[in-house]
C-alpha cells in the first residue's frame, strides 16, 4: 500500500527546526508556578475582603457613634428639663414657705418691717430736717417709741412725724422726706415675687398650696 502525500503548503517542517520558540517546563516547575499564582490570587482575594470588611466596620461604627451622640444629646435635653423642673419647684416651695413665715412675722411683730425700712434709709436722711411716716392708727405709739430710740442710737438729728392712716394695713407705711419718699406694702412685695418666680422658671410647675 502506497503512504498518501503530506500537504505541507510549502512549509519545511524538517527536524532542523524543531523545538524553536518553545518554553519546555518540568510538571514540578508547571505545579509550582500554578500553585504562586493561586496563592497570590488568594492573597489579593484576602487583602480586598479585608478592605471591604474594615470599610462595613468602619461605617457601622460611624452609624453607632452618631446614634449614641444623639441619645447623649436627648439625655442631656432630658436631664436639664428634669432639673429646671426641679429647681422650678425648690423655688417654689422656698417662695410658699418665705410667705408663711413672712406672714407669721407680721402676726407677731407687724411693726417690724417698717422698722427695718427705715433703718435701711438712715444714711440716705442724715441731711433731712424731718421724716414724716403714714402708717396704720394702731402702730403709731410703737413707731414713735421705736423708731425715736433707734434715731437717737443712730445719732440721727432730724425730726420725725407720725401721720395715722386707716387705709394702711398692719406692715404697711410711707416714709416721706424732703427730696423722695418710700411706699412698703407687704402685698406688692408678695405679688412681685411671685411675678419674679413666674418670669424665671418654667410655668409647667405649679406652685405649692399655701
Amino acid at each position: 500500500m502506497t503512504a498518501l502525500p503530506r500537504f505541507d503548503f510549502g512549509n519545511d517542517f524538517s527536524a532542523g527546526t524543531a523545538g524553536q520558540d518553545r518554553i519546555v517546563l518540568r510538571r514540578a516547575e508547571w505545579e509550582a508556578e500554578g500553585a504562586a499564582r493561586e496563592a497570590a490570587g488568594y492573597a489579593r482575594g484576602l487583602q480586598v475582603g479585608a478592605a471591604e470588611e474594615a470599610a462595613s466596620v468602619n461605617a457601622l461604627l460611624a452609624a453607632a457613634l452618631d446614634q449614641a451622640a444623639a441619645g447623649l444629646v436627648e439625655t442631656a435635653q432630658t436631664l436639664a428639663a428634669r432639673q429646671q423642673e426641679s429647681d422650678a419647684r425648690a423655688a417654689r416651695m422656698a417662695l410658699a414657705l418665705a410667705r408663711k413665715l413672712a406672714c407669721r412675722i407680721e402676726t407677731d411683730d407687724p411693726f417690724g418691717g417698717i422698722e427695718q425700712a427705715f433703718l435701711a434709709l438712715l444714711i440716705d436722711l442724715r441731711h433731712e430736717n424731718e421724716v414724716a411716716i403714714s402708717l396704720h392708727p394702731d402702730l403709731i405709739e410703737t413707731a414713735r417709741a421705736r423708731l425715736t430710740a433707734l434715731c437717737h442710737a443712730r445719732l440721727a438729728g432730724f425730726a420725725l412725724r407720725f401721720l395715722p392712716d386707716a387705709a394702711l394695713p398692719p406692715g404697711a407705711c410711707r416714709i416721706e422726706w424732703s427730696c423722695g419718699g418710700l411706699i412698703r406694702d407687704p402685698a406688692a412685695i408678695d405679688a412681685a415675687l411671685a411675678t419674679l418666680v413666674d418670669d424665671a422658671l418654667p410655668a409647667t410647675v405649679k406652685e405649692p398650696a399655701a
